[in-house]
């Protein structure tokens, strides 16, 4: 090993500095600084990727006070496993392989003593004496002179024996100082826990004289020995003199092993020269004194609300005065009795004029005052509002989607779009999408057989996983639409492609879903892994929930549902569509509407049959349950009916109307259940109770039927038609059977599909249409056409949603990726802004209210990715009067429409009054004689003659004296 050792110093010399090579592959050996006399380091260079892995990020969690990191052996081979050779311990990989322990020391080198910014520590030995070492303040120079002659002078050494040279060396203990250089039965040991400095040296100095010069020449041998051996020098003092008798060393020795040496230089003749001790200023020699000054103590910074003091006795009156400032001011109280009038002064002072003066003064003022204090808050902060104003209306510099998180379904097969999406009602952070197949509708029926073995999937996302989905709920097809329960979350409702309706009961799995956390503390974004950190939980097992119920294939829809809805738990409806009193108390009630022309109306308890059925039948008919899907809506399965079935006909012909979205007038009492208090109590309620296992308890009572209700609806068509119809059955005259009402109005304002219609959650009865390349606003009871409705736009609309806090703001998706965001305040002709959020159509929009200060919105595209965006502060926080702006803003809209009606029934009633009149000269014309006849036809003629003389006089060829008929011109 000697050979080697040489050949690398001789290769070393003839560069400047030692700087570290990194090595290039894994066969070279790996850089040291044995040149530097630390063979067990091994520069590094951590990029800042690395110090996020490994959490040694520079000025956080290393720093100056502690500037190493410990670093599990395995987590480097798992970074060199995902990384290779791109991984900043590469270079090291074979010192982390034969490294014996299980953590290597990393140190942060912030003045690049080794060249880079970071070394390790490859021997257990290297990281012990690391980790052991304890920095002790160094005496300064001039403190330590002043030491040693103290010592000098008590040992009384003479100068010709101290010589010009003192070498102190000092290794210092914790407990006690041990003097070396005696035997051991003259050894002295003295405890100097609580003793200066100084006065441990001169105690052990002194002692040290007193020993046995054996033992003193022996010690000097020892600490001779050791100087010129590679063992641990001993610090002590050289000195020679009649009280030392030779050559002694004194050892100091302590729990923290530091060595230090100092050479002092000094006149032969100033060696034992007498001290003196004299008085001096304080002020005028540096650092001579220590000043203690005031500081305020944070302990007596808490503000104090409230104090109850009781007292009996009044102290006596006492002033003090003090130059000392009252740093902490204090409460203090003072008993005293109430000043009152006597009975005589009272009678005196009611009777008195100049009070009757005043009172009557006074008292308008007072009424005034109290009037204003009813008309306006006089206690209100105008500064306060007027910033609101301005940030609101003024401030543009964060008005854009910001982009929070995103999910995409990497274990599917095969090519998904989003086609609904669902918050959560109660759980923060947690979303459920349902995807689909991206294929039409021959390629669908082509690949059928291969469809069948795919399951179709509702995902459930969390923030704090955006790779593995929570749970996945199986369905028969392809779900289109899906809802949640507003009694209980755990019920979820959807439509497939195929018309069926599917029932999920999640309740035996609400633990798992309501322990995941959405990433700590909301106040700032959740922290998210890298990928590769991620992949090694790709093995965990996919929660697959089955569906407790689906819906008659023969008997429901022939179509896709394009839209599903759950009925308000206060009303229930009946075959004939009269409203009641809902009996259960809880949502048991569906609407769906399809592509074959139906709205259907569903019921999720069991209904009586027509026939009482026998005992056998129902043993035949009996289906053994599996043990992983619960029984709630058993009697539903593949026997459930819709209760009641609408048509939409248009008129005369055989046609009906196709519809996609339905909008009923309940709907914005469920924009109030998203209150997580009131949503969660309900929750708890319906856990305890199980209403949805017993939904034959209220089935007994009596159907209260309600008065006054509101059974019209909007409809969105395929045509792009805005329809408001009735769900209520009439009788027909003629046949005598129950049939739809007519459609109270029709408007044919889209000219493309309707994708979305919704209800204002500020105002129940605005409602948001999207369909083809426009948007409509419109208003329930004004028959006469849409409050707003805008140009045709660049690219077709997809998708629409209502803001769930500012009442003038919407957002439109469109089929180039792009989100269109209205804001009524600022522009009603056009978008406020315009952002891509991705490079494809956007499918559905659903925005969510996370907390008071946090807004998201969620977006899906075509090619199955979930955008979650975080809503600024400006389209998220109205302004203080927006609610009445934006009223009035429709009111006006309405007088607008009146007045184009009327201007337009004026105008119809003058085009009527112009028939009318042309009516009449025809018949004048009919009525008239033929000498009358004659004599129009010759005056016709005469002016025509004269009209011919004019033209030919003015091209010259007629002269005005001339007289005769134009026959005579030459």
């Amino acid at each position: 090993m000697a050979p080697k050792q040489k050949q690398k110093k001789k290769s070393s010399r003839g560069k400047k500095s030692p700087k570290p090579i990194l090595a290039a592959s894994e066969d070279m050996e790996p850089v040291n600084m044995e040149s530097m006399g630390h063979p067990e380091i091994y520069p590094l260079v951590l990029t800042t990727k690395t110090q996020e892995i490994f959490n040694c990020r520079i000025d956080e969690d290393v720093t100056d006070e502690q500037p190493y990191k410990l670093i599990n052996k395995e987590d480097i081979f798992e970074d060199l496993r995902n990384r290779a050779a791109v991984s900043d311990f590469h270079p090291v990989k074979k010192i982390v392989q034969e490294y014996p322990g299980n953590e290597l020391l990393l140190v942060y080198d912030k003045d690049f003593k080794y060249g880079l910014n970071f070394y390790l520590i490859g021997t257990e030995e290297g990281k012990e004496n690391y980790l052991n070492r304890q920095v002790i303040p160094v005496l300064p120079s001039q403190h330590l002179q002043l030491l040693i002659l103290d010592l000098i002078y008590a040992l009384r050494l003479s100068p010709a024996a101290i010589g010009d040279l003192l070498i102190l060396r000092l290794d210092l203990s914790d407990d006690a100082v041990h003097v070396h250089g005696a035997a051991p039965q003259t050894s002295v040991f003295c405890c100097c826990r609580r003793l200066h400095l100084v006065s441990s040296i001169l105690f052990c100095c002194i002692a040290c004289t007193q020993a046995t010069p054996e033992a003193a020449a022996a010690h000097s041998g020892e600490a001779q020995g050791a100087d010129a051996g590679t063992g641990p020098t001993h610090v002590g003092v050289a000195a020679e003199g009649p009280g030392a008798r030779g050559a002694s060393m004194c050892y100091l020795y302590c729990l923290h092993v530091l060595q230090i040496t100092y050479m002092i230089s000094q006149k032969r003749i100033e060696f034992g020269a007498p001290v003196k001790f004299s008085d001096q200023n304080a002020s005028s020699v540096k650092d001579a004194y220590i000043e203690c000054t005031a500081y305020p103590d944070k302990n007596f910074t808490l503000k104090q609300l409230e104090k109850d003091v009781g007292m009996q006795v009044i102290p006596q009156i006492k002033d003090i005065s003090t130059q000392t400032e009252w740093t902490y001011p204090k409460n203090a109280t003072i008993q005293y009795y109430p000043r009152e009038f006597s009975e005589e002064e009272k009678e005196t002072l009611k009777q008195s004029r100049p009070l009757v003066d005043f009172l009557n003064n006074a008292s308008i003022s007072v009424e005034i005052a109290l009037q204003q204090n009813e008309i306006m808050n006089t206690f209100i902060d105008d500064w306060k509002y007027l910033a609101e104003e301005e940030g609101t209306f003024g401030d543009k510099t964060d008005t854009h989607l910001k982009e929070y998180q995103s999910f995409t379904d990497l274990h599917s097969p095969t090519e998904k779009m989003i086609t609904c999406i669902s918050w959560h009602p109660t759980i923060y952070g947690l979303i459920a999408v349902s995807v689909a197949v991206r294929l039409s509708f021959e390629d669908r029926v082509y690949f059928s057989g291969k469809l069948l073995l795919q399951p179709s999937l509702i995902l459930f996302w969390s923030f704090s996983d955006p790779i593995h989905p929570q749970l996945m709920l199986e369905s028969p097809d392809d779900i289109f639409c899906f809802k949640f329960c507003p009694s209980d979350p755990n019920i979820i409702a959807g439509g497939c492609i195929n018309g069926q309706i599917v029932l999920w009961d999640i309740t035996a799995h609400a633990d798992r879903i309501e322990n995941i956390k959405a990433g700590g503390s909301r106040s700032k974004k959740a922290t998210l892994k890298p990928m590769f950190l991620l992949e090694p939980e790709s093995n965990k097992e996919a929660m697959y929930i089955r569906h407790c119920a689906v819906s008659s294939i023969e008997s429901g829809h022939k179509k896709v549902i394009t839209d599903i809805h759950w009925l308000s738990d206060t009303f229930e409806i009946n075959r004939m569509g009269s409203v009641f009193e809902n009996r259960s108390g809880i949502c048991c009630q569906l609407v769906t509407c399809s592509a074959d022309c139906t709205i259907c109306f569903w019921d999720i308890r069991p209904q009586k049959p027509l026939t009482p059925q026998t005992t056998e039948k129902k043993k035949e008919e009996s289906i053994e349950i599996p043990f992983d899907v619960p029984s709630t809506f058993l009697h539903l399965d593949l026997s459930w009916k819709p209760l009641s079935k609408i048509r939409l006909s248009k008129g005369e012909t055989s046609l009906d109307h196709c519809p996609t979205r339905i909008s009923l007038n309940e709907d914005h009492l469920l924009y109030k259940t998203e209150d997580k208090t009131l949503t969660q109590s309900k929750t708890v309620k319906a856990g305890e109770m199980n209403p949805y296992h017993n939904l034959e308890s209220g089935m007994a009572n009596l159907l209260k039927p309600i008065d006054d209700f509101c059974t019209k609806f909007f409809v969105g068509t395929e045509d792009g038609e805005v329809i408001y119809t009735d769900w209520k059955m009439e009788k027909d005259p003629e046949t005598g059977r129950h049939m739809p009402k007519k459609p109270v109005s029709i408007h044919t304002i889209h000219d493309g599909t309707v994708h979305t219609i919704q209800r204002s959650p500020f105002y129940n009865d605005i409602i948001l249409t999207v369909g083809g390349w426009n948007v409509a606003i419109w208003k329930e009871g004004v028959m006469t056409g849409p409050l707003l409705q805008s140009c045709c736009a660049p690219k077709m609309y997809t998708s629409g949603h209502w803001s769930l806090t500012r009442p003038g703001v919407f957002y439109i998706g469109r089929e180039d990726g792009y989100i269109d965001i209205w804001d009524l305040l600022e522009k009603t002709h056009e978008p406020a802004q315009s952002q891509n959020i991705c490079i494809t159509m956007i499918t559905y929009i659903k925005p969510w209210i996370f907390s008071a200060k946090q807004q998201f919105i969620a977006i899906a595209d075509y090619y199955g990715t979930l955008h979650i965006l975080e809503i600024p502060w400006t389209l998220s926080r109205p302004s203080t009067n927006e609610m009445t702006s934006v009223n009035y803003y429709f009111e006006r809209e309405v007088k607008h429409l009146e007045y184009v009606e009327q201007r337009k029934n004026i105008r119809e009633q003058e085009k009527k009054e112009m028939e009318l009149e042309m009516e009449k000269k025809k018949i004048k014309t009919y009525q008239k004689s033929k000498e009358q006849m004659e004599a129009e036809l010759k005056m016709d003629y005469e002016s025509y003659l004269e009209l011919e003389k004019t033209v030919l006089i003015n091209l010259g060829l007629l002269k005005v004296t001339e007289k005769g008929s134009y026959m005579d011109v030459v």
